[in-house]
C-alpha cells in the first residue's frame, strides 16, 4: 500500500514538473527574451535565458525518466515499490533547479533595480524556478518514504515465514547436500 502512495505522489509531483518545465521556458522565450542577444533575467547578454532553457530542458528529461517507474509501480500493485536510483536523480534536479533559482533570483533582482521591462514575467519565472526546485525534493522524499516502506514490507515478509518454510529449507539443503555427495539428482 505505502508502495502505491508514494509512487502515486510521486506521479503528481512529475506531473507538475512537466507543466512548469513547459511554462518556464515559454514565458522565459515571450517576455524576457525579446532577441538580439538581450535577456531581461539579467544584465549581461542572454547566458542566463540560456541557462533556464537548458535547465527547463534537462528538468522535462529528468522528469520523463521519473515518470515511467511511477506509472510502472502504480500498475504493480500493492508489492512494487520504487528503486532508489530515482531518489537520486530527484535529488540531482532539486540541486540543479536550485542553483538555477538562486542565479535568476540574484541577477533577475539587478535587472529589475536597472528598470529592464518584464518585471512580472521575471518575478513569474523566478517564483516557478522555486517551486520547480521543491518540487524535485519532493519528489525525492516520495522515493525516500517509498523506500522505507519497502524495507519494512521486506521485515514483514521475512517475519511472516512460518515453521513450515524454514523445514522445507532444511530439508532441501540436506537433500541437496546428499545429491553433490552422490553425483545424481534425487527424484522425490
Amino acid at each position: 500500500m505505502a508502495g502505491t502512495k508514494a509512487a502515486a505522489a510521486l506521479l503528481g509531483f512529475v506531473a507538475l514538473q512537466i507543466i512548469f518545465n513547459i511554462t518556464i521556458p515559454a514565458v522565459t522565450s515571450v517576455q524576457l527574451n525579446p532577441g538580439g542577444g538581450l535577456c531581461y533575467l539579467n544584465l549581461l547578454k542572454g547566458s542566463v535565458c540560456d541557462f533556464v532553457y537548458v535547465t527547463s530542458g534537462f528538468g522535462f528529461l529528468f522528469s520523463l525518466v521519473l515518470l515511467a517507474p511511477a506509472i510502472s509501480t502504480l500498475r504493480g500493485g500493492q508489492d512494487r515499490f520504487l528503486e532508489a536510483i530515482f531518489g537520486s536523480l530527484s535529488l540531482f534536479g532539486a540541486f540543479w533547479w536550485m542553483v538555477l533559482a538562486i542565479t535568476i533570483t540574484i541577477r533577475g533582482g539587478q535587472a529589475t533595480d536597472a528598470g529592464y521591462e518584464g518585471t512580472t514575467a521575471r518575478n513569474a519565472v523566478i517564483g516557478l524556478s522555486w517551486i520547480e526546485a521543491v518540487l524535485f525534493f519532493f519528489s525525492f522524499l516520495a522515493v525516500v518514504y517509498d523506500r522505507i516502506a519497502f524495507r519494512r514490507y521486506r521485515a514483514k515478509m521475512a517475519r511472516s515465514r512460518s515453521l513450515l518454510d524454514l523445514e522445507q529449507r532444511t530439508e532441501f539443503k540436506q537433500h541437496y547436500a546428499a545429491t553433490q555427495v552422490l553425483g545424481s539428482t534425487p527424484l522425490a
